[in-house]
């Protein structure tokens, strides 16, 4: 698929200041016949924390976000 395909995610320290939490490849791919996705980011429907270190690419691939989330693919 997409072999140069980046991923950068920020966030902060424990001070506040901004810092790349991520960066590199999406941790997960999903081939389906010719195509596929890459599951970028999740938020769950849950209040981010700028200072969490969960990468939301990973998971189970649900279609759709949650109440309240959204989805990068």
């Amino acid at each position: 698929m997409f072999s140069n395909l980046r991923r950068v995610v920020t966030g902060n320290d424990a001070s506040g200041k901004s810092l790349i939490t991520f960066d590199g490849p999406p941790p997960a791919s999903y081939e389906m016949g010719a195509g596929g996705l890459y599951e970028l980011w999740d938020s769950s429907g849950n209040c981010l924390n700028s200072k969490d270190k969960h990468d939301r690419g990973l998971g189970k691939v649900v279609l759709g976000p949650q109440s309240g989330g959204a989805k990068f693919r």
